[in-house]
């Protein structure tokens, strides 16, 4: 029998990890390890770096301890595609050299060292799905530096604006929550993909525009629109604009998203 466990996200700004004893409670029955803990908005790490670190670099090496002290086979990670950086190159494929900007980015860079290497050393299986732009129900609206779709969601719903920063024509390859549920399950059984990382998204890039575009459709909400000056670069540097489709995702976990948020 296959026993998988998952290390749940934790974004509130207080959040922390557990160490020691309570992952290894936590995982002494599990054959895999689903590792989603982190704190993960990419404005509040500009301003809490050292947090950043302690949480998502940290607590990812204490779980991994824990791990090799109940002999998990197994370890599933969620990494994100920030550790991309601005590429030349669209769209964007697991070969290509990182070039993270921000705290959060380079967190998660180095906790995927951390788990390869940690891996290697104790002979624990490894695998690490770089995130591009998840979304799905249920998504949470913080008060400040919310994600783009549900904050746009509850806008139209409510009557309230739409910010816009620039002329709106900035692009993101959004993924379905599904679909990145579907690609953790399977990787976490699947054969050969010891160390290997695996982009996660739809393959299809969708600008600000036809975003707020398909969502006013979906609601079928008033859209009130207010854009701001801005460098656009700046707010896009961030994030790869596009995953490469088919590539690795498809052969080595035999996975296929399905299109964007059009669909």
């Amino acid at each position: 029998m296959i026993y998988l466990t998952f290390i749940p996200a934790r974004s509130s700004p207080g959040a922390t990890c557990a160490t020691g004893p309570s992952y290894g409670r936590s995982c002494s029955r599990s054959t895999g390890v689903f590792h989603l803990a982190a704190r993960v908005s990419v404005q509040e790490s500009v301003l809490y770096p050292r947090e950043y670190n302690d949480v998502n670099v940290g607590g990812t090496v204490s779980l991994v301890e824990a791990i090799r002290d109940v002999g998990v086979k197994r370890v599933v990670f969620a990494s994100s595609a920030t550790v991309y950086g601005p590429q030349p190159n669209q769209p964007v494929s697991e070969d290509a050299r990182t070039h993270p900007q921000v705290p959060y980015a380079v967190s998660k860079l180095a906790a995927e060292y951390y788990i390869f290497a940690l891996g290697e050393l104790n002979r624990i299986e490894t695998v690490a799905l770089r995130i591009f732009n998840a979304y799905g129900p249920g998504q949470r609206v913080p008060p400040a530096h919310s994600s783009v779709i549900p904050l746009y969601v509850k806008n139209i719903l409510s009557g309230a604006s739409l910010v816009i920063h620039g002329k709106g024509q900035q692009t993101r390859d959004f993924v379905y929550i599904d679909d990145v549920v579907d690609a953790l399950v399977v990787a976490a059984t699947a054969p050969d993909v010891n160390g290997a990382i695996i982009n996660i998204g739809s393959g299809e890039e969708t600008s600000i525009n036809q975003l707020i575009a398909t969502l006013g459709q979906v609601t079928d909400g008033n859209r009130r629109l207010s854009r701001i000056r801005s460098r656009e670069a700046a707010s896009a540097a961030w994030w790869p604009t596009s995953v490469k489709p088919n590539r690795s995702s498809a052969i080595a976990l035999g996975f296929r998203s399905n299109p964007g948020c059009n669909e």
